[in-house]
């Protein structure tokens, strides 16, 4: 029998080196490093948990996408069609919500107000000096409306609790 060698390369590591930032809001930029994307290919899909990033641009080391509403703490991974997924094995930390501003800053009880932010999809409850106010829309990601709840008077502290639980800064 006649037999030849050839030499083959095997890879040890997906040819993904980097993604930054590592936390961040839905709605954020994420950048994926790689060696070899490619002008024009537009197979490869980050995901975050299952939720499909969107693409804002590509290049042949990197490409920018947009983490996806619904996102939680979690390894991203990349999606190649016809091929193998590749998983990152550094986590992306999903940061808790906050609050920017409150638009008015004063009212009354039974008042719509509108609450500006990040994450805001991610509020299990908003508290007027403790007392829950009713979420009357959201739009997932930095803007709500709700209504000021009665059982405080004068200036009182408007919290929010989230789903989230963040690790230790």
């Amino acid at each position: 029998p006649v037999s030849e060698t050839l030499n083959f390369t095997l890879e040890t590591e997906p040819p993904f080196t980097n993604f930054s930032p590592s936390a961040g809001y839905a709605g954020d930029e994420v950048i994926v490093e790689h060696d070899t994307f490619g002008f024009t290919d537009l197979t490869r899909v980050l995901f975050f948990n299952n939720m499909e990033a969107i693409t804002l641009s590509y290049t042949t080391s990197s490409m920018t996408v947009t983490v996806p509403p619904g996102s939680m703490d979690g390894a991203p991974k990349i999606v190649e069609e016809g091929k193998d997924t590749y998983e990152f094995s550094t986590n992306y930390v999903l940061l808790s919500p906050y609050i920017i501003s409150v638009t008015p800053s004063s009212g009354y009880p039974e008042d719509e107000i509108t609450i500006t932010g990040k994450n805001l999809a991610y509020a299990s409850s908003i508290n007027f000096d403790g007392v829950p106010a009713e979420v009357v829309s959201n739009d997932n990601l930095s803007t709500m409306v709700v209504k000021v709840p009665s059982g405080s008077t004068g200036v009182v502290p408007i919290t929010i609790s989230s789903y989230i639980t963040e690790p230790s800064r």
